[in-house]
């Protein structure tokens, strides 16, 4: 798996948590808003602060768990992968 499907799945993870978090702290906001907050929120599609902070505060622990995932066999497979010897060595400097 190369950087940019790595990027693509952590990605991916990120958009899947805000989504989910969205889909929770919407209805919870439209409970709580003032009709000018609500208003807003139907001509811009965003929540307001402190709500859109949430959303991404769950988003972004979520796609750095996703990419740790992927970091962590991706460091070892090349760390069990390339082993160099001290008669490799030699031979790379000619001798």
């Amino acid at each position: 798996m190369n950087d940019m499907e790595s990027f693509r799945c952590a990605l991916a993870a990120w958009g899947a948590a805000s989504g989910n978090e969205a889909g929770r702290q919407v209805p919870l906001f439209l409970q709580q808003a003032a009709p000018a907050g609500r208003l807003r929120f139907q001509r811009t599609g965003e929540l307001p602060p402190p709500w859109g902070a949430e959303v991404l505060a769950s988003g972004v622990p979520a796609a750095f768990v996703m990419a740790a995932v992927f970091a962590v066999p991706a460091a070892l497979i090349a760390v069990a992968a390339v082993q160099v010897s001290p008669s490799h060595l030699q031979r790379l400097q000619g001798g």
